[in-house]
């Protein structure tokens, strides 16, 4: 049961992230990087549980696929967090004064 709930939150998530991403809703960044956090602990408790089944063939791919798609979020949540991303959606980036620049 928790592994389709994990896999329904993950599409459900990434569907969400697009569209606010496409429609840049800037109200909603910040709810975007939570949410995709919810969601990384979600599949890392995912991860766990489908450890059982390691030893067999379809545990190892289900167990690397889970992988895979944790490294992922972490990455895409890095993404959203660096300041390409934050020009681009927000429209201007307020760079932060040097020492040497005061």
């Amino acid at each position: 049961m928790l592994t389709a709930l994990a896999h329904w939150t993950l599409l459900g998530g990434m569907l969400i992230s697009n569209l606010i991403i496409v429609i840049k809703a800037r109200p909603l960044w910040k709810f975007m990087r939570a949410m995709l956090y919810v969601v990384v602990l979600l599949q890392a408790l995912n991860l766990m549980i489908i450890a059982k089944d390691f030893l067999t063939l379809t545990g190892f791919l289900a167990m690397v696929y889970s992988l895979v798609v944790i490294v992922y979020l972490i990455g895409f949540r890095g993404y959203l967090n660096s300041h390409v991303f934050f020009e681009w959606f927000m429209g201007k980036y307020v760079k932060k004064k040097t020492e040497e620049e005061l």
